[in-house]
């Protein structure tokens, strides 16, 4: 197995808008082919942080680098290696998930021959090859998931950025992701944010937890439950979310 290298490195990141901090300090690494969880609540500034390392806002302090690039300064260079799955679908309704795939992959300039490959192939993963000529007005939460991952993933990126990506799905849904996010990371590194405790420990290699703009805990779960214990660890979670 070949060594993992640093592909996402944080350091000492304060995100702002305007006068409000929406995360302050953050520091964390992020290794090759490794999925890496950003967990919690709702406004903890998970968000905020998935746009700061996708370019599309700059940090009010600190530095974070993408690849080799740093966010603040080489955007044109980032953008062609990430792939971002959006909590809000961004999908256009009236298209077909195949213009959608089409539309998707333009800003990347692939070559028809392997824009049809990608689709194919996407399309086997996901299991939406019977539905690739249908408007997405038509489709269910789930399937739109899928074909916005698709989306994501039509130019090979070598890093995917997913927020909150099974939020509001059905059980049987969220383990197809979960699979595909398993089998994805051999390929590309993963950074997903997730409200879910359960999606962490499941599907995470690492986890930082984050409330209210500030690091809590960071580490792989085994190592927050051998340090906390399963139940302080919950209990830490509940404290941060709210949640019974």
């Amino acid at each position: 197995m070949s060594k993992r290298h640093i592909v996402i490195s944080v350091d000492n990141l304060t995100v702002k808008y305007g006068g409000f901090v929406a995360a302050e300090n953050i520091s964390f690494k992020v290794f090759s082919n490794q999925v890496f969880g950003i967990l919690g609540p709702n406004g903890a500034g998970k968000t905020s942080i998935l746009r700061v390392l996708t370019t599309l806002m700059k940090p009010a302090h600190g530095k974070a680098v993408v690849g080799s690039y740093d966010v603040a300064k080489n955007v044109k260079d980032i953008r062609p290696l990430i792939g971002v799955v959006p909590e809000s679908f961004a999908l256009y309704t009236y298209l077909t998930a195949r213009e959608n795939l089409l539309f998707f992959s333009k800003p990347y300039h692939l070559a028809k021959e392997l824009q049809s490959k990608n689709i194919e192939r996407v399309s086997a993963i996901l299991k939406i090859q019977d539905r690739l000529d249908d408007k997405i007005i038509t489709f269910s939460s789930g399937m739109k998931q899928k074909i916005s991952i698709a989306c994501a993933v039509i130019h090979n990126p070598k890093i995917l950025f997913m927020d909150e990506p099974t939020i509001g799905l059905d059980p049987k849904i969220r383990r197809t992701i979960w699979k595909l996010i398993a089998d994805s990371k051999e390929k590309m590194t993963i950074l997903m944010t997730t409200h879910y405790l359960e999606e962490a420990e499941q599907m995470c290699d690492n986890v930082a937890i984050i409330d209210q703009g500030h690091m809590v805990a960071q580490g792989n779960p085994l190592e927050l439950n051998q340090l906390h214990s399963a139940q302080s660890l919950e209990e830490v979670f509940i404290k941060c979310t709210g949640e019974e």
